[in-house]
């Protein structure tokens, strides 16, 4: 039980000692694209929808009378 103690810790605490520290820094250079510029317009502008009359809502469906199974009675 006291060998996995002492590894767990050790790789802990250099874990902790990576982030800590830091990683070495890289060669390599990151490829950042350009921006696409984007214009933000009004949905009035775009659609041209004409307003539907729904009429009045209907009523609601009741539920049906749920029993659930007894499983087991003690």
């Amino acid at each position: 039980m006291r060998k996995p103690l002492i590894a767990s810790a050790t790789l802990h605490v250099a874990l902790v000692a990576l982030f800590v520290l830091g990683m070495p820094p890289s060669d390599r250079k990151l490829d950042i694209p350009e921006s696409i510029p984007i214009e933000i317009v009004d949905m009035g502008e775009v659609t041209q929808a004409a307003r539907v009359d729904k009429g009045e809502p209907k009523p609601p469906v009741p539920y049906k009378h749920l029993t659930l199974p007894r499983i087991c009675t003690v």
